[in-house]
């Protein structure tokens, strides 16, 4: 059954900012989630609500994600992947299926063009390809078969020197790589290459990036366990502090109240 989701899902309960989150340490840059962010031919960046991904063509909204076919031409997000990743530290997290029956090369995510970066699933046995290019190119292929039909978390870390694939929490390839990514002059796409050609068939549940982070093992599994987990909102707990309580009480109260309510 394809429900048309025609806007954010933030008015439903889920956090709005990192003040808000029960995992702030999560809190992307930029994150473009289907479930939280759509409307009309709009993905929105629902994290720093700066790079707005616009559907090009033959994608469809369906129940919680984007559903892509061969002939759609992904999302693109207007700019190249170094204007939102700037620093030689960052991470991805992608959550993502393969369509059975699916054939060729499928790009999860792309704008390789003489810089930029790239993800995408090879036709032989879909083996991931990971590649980052600049003044030099570094690959990372992996010959892992995934399940086609099967949702999939792929994070991609960079501490500034090493690149570190990891598939639903576990590692599973690293290449070296020192320096920001290159500028490849194209936009960076979801769902196809940065050219419209070789697109995903299949869906994206996910797509967030964070500059400045290299998440830790632990935190790609909470996120593989649960791409939405930055976005869960914590509950807040309102307490009335009478006029009559006496001054130095409403003093050591507003000091510790962190402490007290165990946040911190």
């Amino acid at each position: 059954m394809r429900k048309q989701l025609s806007q954010p899902s933030f008015q439903n309960g889920f956090a709005r900012s990192m003040g808000e989150s029960i995992r702030p340490d999560l809190w992307p840059d930029h994150a473009w989630i289907p479930a939280l962010g759509v409307q009309g031919g709009t993905l929105f960046d629902v994290a720093g609500k700066r790079f707005n991904g616009t559907v090009t063509a033959g994608e469809d909204w369906i129940e919680d994600h984007l559903s892509f076919d061969t002939g759609s031409a992904g999302v693109s997000l207007g700019v190249s992947s170094i204007s939102i990743l700037p620093n030689s530290v960052w991470s991805i997290v992608t959550k993502f299926r393969l369509d059975i029956g699916s054939s060729g090369d499928r790009y999860i995510y792309d704008d390789t063009a003489g810089g930029g970066i790239g993800l995408r699933a090879l036709n032989t046995n879909d083996v991931l390809a990971f590649w980052i290019s600049g003044g030099t190119t570094r690959t990372i292929s992996v010959a892992t078969v995934l399940t086609l039909g099967k949702w999939s978390v792929l994070a991609f870390v960079h501490d500034g020197t090493t690149a570190t694939l990891y598939l639903d929490g576990l590692p599973i390839g690293t290449n070296t790589y020192s320096g920001v990514i290159g500028n490849s002059g194209q936009v960076f796409r979801i769902g196809a290459e940065y050219n419209s050609n070789n697109e995903l068939d299949g869906d994206i549940y996910s797509h967030a990036m964070y500059k400045n982070i290299c998440l830790t093992p632990a935190q790609i599994r909470d996120l593989s366990a649960d791409p939405l987990l930055p976005f869960r909102r914590k509950t807040f707990v309102s307490f009335y502090v009478p006029s009559s309580t006496p001054a130095a009480f409403k003093a050591f109260w507003y000091r510790n109240k962190n402490t007290l309510l165990g946040a911190g």
